[in-house]
């Protein structure tokens, strides 16, 4: 249910959207995402889209994408809006409080341009041998560990404990036993989706960072082919 004071209105020229604070961006091998969190619902967007949905700060729709209404034709209005109204059914915007930039607005643009020292825990299937972490998803996985991902200078950084010893390793591997993952035109997408799906939801302070190192993760992921059965 939606809180009291928060105002609920159809889409249009002059409705104040905003980001919803739920939801992480990131790109993966080239093509904008984005994850919402609450339900760990991964969604790939357009270059356009990605934009259109980046500008949403809480202002009125038509100054927040500097657009004129009036100089738009009338498919193109149309269009604009319905994938406006897509976004808000989908949850990836809310109706802003007032009437203007959002105390989440601000804190994303915080966000983006500060270094979080703090590292992001998860619980994930792993296997861990010879310095490596292979974290495995598919349906022969069983056990799950717990461990905590980091970065240092740009690169994955994950800590792993178990029975009662914890160790950093550098070389972070990636498999999937699942043999859809074979067609590699989609499959750096479809390995950052089931990695969201792996991971525990993170703190909010949190999602954007692991967001970013799941989907750099899934770029140099691999799907083991088949062997003989």
């Amino acid at each position: 249910m939606a809180d009291a004071d928060r105002i609920v209105e159809p889409v249009h020229w002059g409705a104040h959207l905003v980001r919803s604070p739920e939801v992480s961006y990131t790109e993966v091998d080239g093509t904008p995402v984005v994850v919402r969190w609450v339900d760990r619902e991964v969604e790939a967007l357009t270059p356009t889209w990605a934009a259109l949905w980046g500008r949403l700060d809480g202002r009125g729709v038509a100054e927040a994408l500097d657009v004129d209404p009036g100089t738009l034709d009338p498919v193109t209005a149309r269009n604009l809006l319905e994938v406006l109204r897509r976004f808000k059914a989908d949850g990836l915007v809310d109706d802003a409080v007032d009437g203007g930039p959002t105390s989440h607005t601000e804190s994303l643009a915080a966000g983006a341009s500060a270094s979080k020292p703090m590292p992001t825990s998860f619980t994930a299937d792993l296997v861990v041998a010879s310095g490596t972490v292979t974290l495995r998803l598919g349906p022969t996985i069983d056990g799950r560990i717990q461990a905590t991902l980091d970065q240092i200078d740009g690169d994955p950084r994950i800590r792993v404990g178990r029975r009662g010893r914890r160790r950093t390793v550098t070389d972070v591997e990636v498999t999937f036993d699942d043999p859809t993952f074979d067609d590699e035109s989609t499959a750096p997408i479809r390995r950052f989706v089931e990695l969201v799906r792996a991971v525990d939801p993170p703190d909010t302070s949190d999602r954007a960072r692991l967001t970013d190192l799941l989907a750099g993760i899934a770029e140099r992921a691999h799907a083991p082919v088949p062997g003989p059965h």
